[in-house]
């Protein structure tokens, strides 16, 4: 950018910033967020609970295993 630009902008950014004020949070933001995050920490947690049970894993493992053993020992 040339000189004449960056002096438009400037210029633009200063006035903005006299033109806006600063915010500031609530009185009582602490006690707010930290109730949020008590909250957040109360929430149940759910166990994980797999579709299949292991022992139907297992199983299905096996037969895989029985049917590549199969198909590997006929050719």
């Amino acid at each position: 950018m040339d000189k004449q630009e960056d002096k438009k902008l400037e210029d633009f950014v200063d006035r903005i910033m006299r033109e806006t004020s600063l915010e500031s949070p609530s009185a009582d933001f602490t006690k707010n967020l930290m109730q949020k995050i008590e909250s957040e920490r109360a929430r149940e947690v759910f166990a994980y609970k797999p579709i299949f049970p292991k022992p139907v894993l297992v199983g299905f493992f096996a037969a895989f295993v029985a049917l590549m053993a199969y198909v590997i020992l006929q050719y």
